[in-house]
């Protein structure tokens, strides 16, 4: 029965004073873990003389996620034959109080869903490969989503075929000069230089 009591309540340590209300508000929090305490007192002045305590954690800052490549193949004018995507998160805050990173999600360029990140990864070919990535902690933060790149990937190389004009003659043999006409192809960067001898 709560009539005539009156309330005393304690956030970290801090008591604030008998009151009649039964209720009390806090707001702006900081991240970390805070205890609540609070006991009674009748109106015949008796104290309660185990308060009840309360514990809570505080999480309100999202974590922070870092790309690096890794495991590069450096190609000629600003390509990579091959390149991975590291990334790193971490949950901490001012006090160095945090709930953990959950997960870490990435897709590259316009993929339609987001991989959950586990370990480097390929960066797959193109021209314009962009990384994004975010990560969510365990109190439910989730970060703004960022990015990396565009970055140059070219792993596969050109192909060429050959073609030979002239008079033919008998068993493979020409019988005249041969033209040979070469023809190459490449999908992603695109043919630089072509070579014969």
């Amino acid at each position: 029965d709560e009539t005539g009591c009156e309330f005393n309540t304690c956030l970290d340590g801090s008591w604030s004073g008998w009151s009649s209300s039964t209720s009390k508000s806090y707001s702006s929090l900081s991240d970390g873990e805070h205890t609540f305490k609070v006991k009674a007192k009748d109106p015949a002045g008796n104290e309660d003389s185990s308060p009840a305590s309360y514990t809570w954690k505080v999480d309100k800052t999202p974590p922070n996620t870092s790309f690096s490549l890794s495991d590069t193949t450096e190609g000629d004018n600003g390509w990579y034959k091959a390149a991975k995507g590291s990334l790193s998160a971490s949950d901490p805050d001012s006090n160095n109080y945090h709930s953990g990173v959950s997960n870490t999600y990435y897709k590259i360029n316009d993929a339609s869903s987001y991989t959950t990140y586990s370990s480097a990864f390929s960066i797959s070919e193109g021209s314009s490969q962009k990384i994004y990535f975010y990560s969510v902690d365990n109190a439910g933060n989730t970060e703004t989503t960022k990015s990396a790149g565009p970055y140059k990937v070219d792993g596969t190389p050109p192909s060429t075929k050959y073609s030979l004009s002239g008079t033919k003659g008998n068993n493979g043999w020409y019988k005249s000069d041969v033209t040979v006409k070469l023809s190459a192809s490449d999908a992603t960067s695109r043919v630089n230089k072509t070579y014969y001898k």
